[in-house]
């Protein structure tokens, strides 16, 4: 199994999925790259900090709602940009 330094994108993204199934007891088929975790995907504020508290500790990455917002200026947290910031932040 590779390690989360040597994930692509599509594969973080398909980890991020399993652990949103899991947590909101969705169907993984309901949940793509674009789906934003307030508004689409049916978490509340305590949600998203359990999911980014387990995000963290999967993925072995330090990030926030602040470090998104200064990666991707205006742009809504999803899957597919959770998943550019954990890329971007296992790089450095």
């Amino acid at each position: 199994m590779k390690n989360h330094m040597e994930l692509s994108q599509g594969e973080i993204e398909q980890k991020l999925i399993s652990i949103i199934s899991r947590l909101l007891v969705l169907d993984a088929s309901n949940i793509s790259a674009s789906s934003r975790l307030q508004g689409d995907l049916p978490f509340d504020s305590l949600g998203v900090a359990e999911f980014m508290m387990e995000v963290e500790d999967v993925f072995d990455v330090d990030i926030s709602e602040q470090a998104h917002a200064e990666q991707f200026p205006g742009r809504p947290v999803t899957v597919g940009s959770l998943a550019e910031l954990i890329l971007a932040v296992k790089k450095k």
